[in-house]
């Protein structure tokens, strides 16, 4: 157990995360901290960006709210590359200069940092709707998993959009009604083809695919491939969650290969003295990823 690991949901709070990527950045040349854009309640969406290579790829994590400990695996996964490259070593078999020369990896870790707050906290001083949304989501409000305003995120994109079931939560007035959508799809629009899209989110050990039968042999590999690596099922998702995510966008949008990965089992939320086993798992998955392309 690494020092501090007991205090490790006091860790992942959106606040706490936020300064651990400013830290990152201001200590290893490689890590570079921007922000995407803003939330309803004006806050920062965390843009990561690792290496300067021509190859690209992108990982998102916490569309909802109550996935936060996918930031975590994020983190963790930035402060793995830093080291490596600091110390001029390996990870994952892989170079990390290699990896900082051929590869630019870009990170969003909380998409829904409104989310994020409500189902940690119970409440937020900066949403006058908090009150309102929990109520209406028939959950707990450690299980929230909209924004600020009810809104299920993963649910706003131009892709069989009011098709899908959202539960409780609403998929917006229009495809990316939502600032942290339309910010997402404006930075992925104007930075466009990345080689490789993951969103990231809870629990199922499962990783969905293309479910199109013209999906490239290279993306069936790849999908393969990372399937390996964790030990997680390559599946299509259940009819309940086809359709209308951030995946199937992109791959109608860019025509390139998009991968969603249900991390972890159990019920969401995770508890957060999973992470450390949680990412273990994932860790060869996600630096492979960033070569596949």
């Amino acid at each position: 157990m690494q020092k501090g690991e007991a205090f490790m949901g006091e860790r992942l709070q959106y606040e706490t995360i936020c300064r651990a990527f400013a830290a990152l950045s201001e200590s290893c040349e490689a890590v570079r901290l921007g922000c995407l854009g803003k939330s309803l309640c004006a806050r920062e969406i965390p843009l990561i960006t690792l290496g300067q290579g021509k190859h690209r790829v992108f990982y998102v994590a916490t569309h909802h709210g109550s996935e936060w400990i996918c930031a975590g695996l994020l983190l963790r996964f930035a402060r793995d590359y830093a080291d490596a490259f600091e110390k001029g070593k390996t990870v994952c078999s892989i170079d990390a200069h290699y990896l900082f020369h051929t590869r630019t990896i870009c990170l969003v870790p909380i998409l829904n940092p409104d989310g994020m707050i409500l189902a940690q906290n119970g409440c937020d001083p900066e949403n006058p709707l908090a009150r309102a949304v929990l109520a209406a989501s028939g959950e707990a409000p450690s299980r929230y998993r909209g924004n600020a305003r009810g809104i299920d995120l993963n649910r706003n994109y131009d892709a069989a959009f009011g098709m899908q079931d959202c539960g409780a939560l609403g998929p917006g007035m229009y495809p990316e009604s939502e600032p942290e959508t339309a910010a997402l799809c404006a930075f992925l629009r104007k930075n466009a083809p990345f080689d490789l899209l993951l969103s990231l989110h809870t629990a199922g050990e499962e990783i969905y695919g293309s479910e199109s039968p013209a999906a490239s042999q290279k993306e069936n590999t790849v999908g393969a491939v990372l399937a390996r690596l964790c030990g997680y099922k390559l599946c299509a998702p259940p009819p309940s969650r086809r359709g209308g995510g951030l995946k199937d966008w992109y791959e109608l949008a860019f025509h390139a290969p998009a991968f969603t990965i249900e991390c972890g089992s159990g019920e969401t939320p995770l508890p957060p003295e999973s992470l450390g086993a949680l990412y273990e798992r994932l860790r060869r998955a996600l630096f492979t990823a960033a070569v596949l392309s």
